[in-house]
């Protein structure tokens, strides 16, 4: 059953998410509690960037699909851009201004920030949550080299403000080019799933098998003589 956007928005509410009509936090079987954001309009799962802070683009592409990135492939431009937009970005093209700040900060909210700051700037006090995440260069320009997805939300407090003298500012680009092959604390990456994987399950090796049947065995033959021994 499909639940409308209102119903959807008051369940995400009960449970301490920010109301968002497209994006629901939920658990992984490998990653843990709260660890991916589904994006109910496109079906796709988004592990969160905080997770992979750090992490070079080179290490990514080499752990993706494995382990707790089961799964999990680095995200194109056009599947960031639409989860942008699916979860309430009204603007991607790195355009800084007090309209957005309120729905790029919810956004923020549902994915937890890569980094949250306090730094004076111009004489000013600014309060920041960003999420910084690379993803996929499908581009022949320095291939090995990342795209950047970001998302800002600042609050300006002071005699004279950064942000085209505003108090509040939001700001958010998918498609910023990524000069370097290395990555930063604050930037994780945006990976993506058609589903989750499920907990592994542990199977047994044949040898496992020959060791049980070899114990059962001599278990045998020990109350075999036993009984022998007691006439029975």
């Amino acid at each position: 059953m499909k639940l409308s956007a209102f119903s959807l928005a008051i369940v995400m509410l009960a449970c301490g998410v920010p109301a968002s009509a497209s994006l629901i936090v939920q658990d992984s079987p490998l990653d843990g509690a709260s660890s991916v954001v589904l994006d109910t309009d496109t079906g796709l799962y988004w592990l969160k960037p905080s997770l992979t802070d750090g992490e070079s683009y080179a290490t990514v592409q080499a752990e993706e699909g494995q382990g707790n990135y089961t799964g999990f492939t680095l995200a194109t431009y056009d599947q960031v851009r639409t989860l942008f937009l699916d979860g309430g970005i009204q603007n991607t093209s790195n355009s800084p201004s007090d309209t957005y700040y309120a729905s790029d900060l919810a956004f923020i909210d549902v994915f937890g920030p890569t980094r949250t700051l306090t730094e004076p700037l111009n004489g000013v006090t600014v309060n920041t949550q960003e999420i910084y995440g690379i993803y996929l260069n499908q581009s022949e320009v320095l291939p090995q080299d990342p795209y950047l997805g970001f998302v800002e939300a600042s609050t300006y407090s002071g005699p004279f403000s950064a942000c085209y003298n505003l108090t509040e500012c939001g700001e958010a680009s998918v498609g910023s080019f990524f000069g370097g092959t290395t990555s930063t604390d604050y930037e994780g990456a945006w990976l993506v799933a058609s589903s989750l994987a499920a907990t592994p399950v542990f199977t047994p090796e044949p040898a496992t098998f020959v060791l049980a049947g070899a114990g059962l065995l001599l278990m045998w033959r020990r109350r075999a003589s036993r009984g022998l021994a007691s006439g029975r």
